[in-house]
């Protein structure tokens, strides 16, 4: 018994089911033994949510009176009433809590009139919560022993007033085609001493990867197929660094989530096709009966995984805009070199003049015989004539450089005067 139903048991609840009919029956007959044989009777179903086996559909029941009471006694009563254990219509949910959290803050009393501003968004969510009794979700969520995969996307957002995480099922048949099914959701109101919304993107963060090792337990998923989903970048460079990189806040998140998740890819999802969403921002039941992106998740979840959101590295815009060619100049060296191989050739010392790209980095490299100045130039020369002419070349105070500057300003000058030099030089843009 206790490998087949210890994890299926919760204090005196049994839950566990199978692929095949038959073998269902047998197991439970089996348990029903065997409870019996010391005294345990089981005695009732423990679903707690609405089945019609008939259709094989979940549906979500909500009684609410048709007199609506505008007191916080009344509100948290009907809260109370919402009995949604694995988050499927929280979007519809999450609002009536926040307008409770405002009550909290305004200090209104119990049995005391609520504002009216809050009265008007509560006559209309109220009105609106029959309508939850005509959500139906699929029982069978298209899992098979003999499907070709079966992936874990879990969703997370955060807004100024609540976040949320919502995991889905994506599983691909033999024959190619792809469902995917909504499983579970959680949303938290956001603390009433404020937070950045990248904090609270953070803690949306930490209720996925909660809600994700949950689920993928549950279903005995392989960790390497599961996905976590975010809209905000912030989010991402956090999880790229060690938490020791952070303050304790973020440090603390980052490490829960690394742990509870080490091995499951992080990715970015743009707002408009993040699920999640609606869960943080708050839907009206209405609206939530014929809202495709919660029930189903982003359309691209049922194509290739090619089609699915990808995000570029973004390059710094120096790296982007073209660039004026500066470069920088310094020796290297001595080395010993050769004129020619074999022996009876000594060698002798030469130098390296190493021309930078100050943009790029790029180096080039020319070989001087010396350090005097007219070796330079002649080196410059051959840069100029492979590279081409640079906009301005800096380097240190060395006796080379500055004897060759001043060469090349003498030299200037009595070019200068000459017609065709002063053509050519503008070609290159020289002044």
């Amino acid at each position: 018994m206790y490998l087949n139903f210890w994890p299926a048991v919760y204090v005196d609840d049994v839950l566990f089911g199978h692929h095949d009919i038959a073998e269902l029956k047998r197991i439970r007959d089996q348990l029903i033994g065997l409870l019996n044989r010391g005294g345990f009777e089981l005695r009732k179903w423990v679903l707690g949510i609405g089945w019609n086996p008939r259709l094989d559909v979940f549906q979500v029941a909500v009684s609410v009176s048709e007199s609506v009471l505008f007191t916080k006694r009344a509100i948290l009563s009907t809260i109370a009433r919402l009995f949604d254990p694995l988050g499927w219509v929280v979007p519809a949910t999450i609002s009536t809590k926040i307008i409770l959290q405002q009550l909290w803050r305004s200090k209104v009393g119990w049995d005391d009139p609520i504002p009216e501003t809050i009265a008007c968004r509560w006559n209309s969510i109220y009105g609106n919560l029959s309508q939850l009794n005509q959500v139906r979700l699929n029982r069978w969520a298209a899992l098979e022993l003999d499907s070709e995969r079966a992936d874990l996307h879990g969703f997370s957002d955060a807004s100024n007033v609540a976040y949320a995480a919502a995991v889905y099922l994506r599983v691909v048949s033999r024959s190619g085609d792809v469902k995917v099914t909504l499983l579970a959701a959680k949303s938290r109101v956001a603390p009433v001493n404020s937070l950045t919304v990248p904090r609270l993107e953070l803690c949306a963060a930490v209720l996925l990867s909660r809600l994700m090792e949950f689920v993928r337990d549950a279903l005995e998923i392989d960790r390497s197929s599961c996905i976590c989903w975010t809209d905000t970048i912030i989010v991402l460079a956090w999880l790229d660094c060690h938490p020791s990189h952070w303050k304790t806040f973020v440090a603390n998140r980052v490490a829960e989530i690394r742990s509870r998740l080490p091995d499951v890819d992080w990715r970015y999802v743009p707002t408009a096709e993040n699920p999640a969403d609606c869960a943080s921002q708050g839907l009206l039941g209405s609206e939530l009966l014929s809202h495709s992106l919660w029930w189903h998740g982003p359309p691209w979840l049922r194509s290739s995984a090619n089609s699915w959101p990808q995000v570029d590295r973004q390059l710094p815009a120096t790296s982007l805009l073209e660039t004026k060619p500066h470069c920088g100049v310094d020796y290297a060296g001595p080395i010993l070199v050769r004129s020619s191989p074999g022996r009876g050739h000594a060698s002798r010392k030469a130098y390296v003049a190493l021309f930078i790209c100050l943009a790029t980095r790029a180096v080039h490299l020319e070989l001087v015989s010396d350090y005097s100045s007219p070796t330079f130039l002649h080196a410059f020369s051959r840069f100029c004539s492979r590279r081409g002419l640079p906009s301005s070349v800096y380097s240190d105070n060395g006796t080379t450089f500055v004897g060759a500057d001043c060469e090349l300003t003498a030299a200037y000058r009595t070019a200068i005067r000459n017609t065709d030099f002063q053509n050519s030089i503008a070609q290159d843009n020289v002044a």
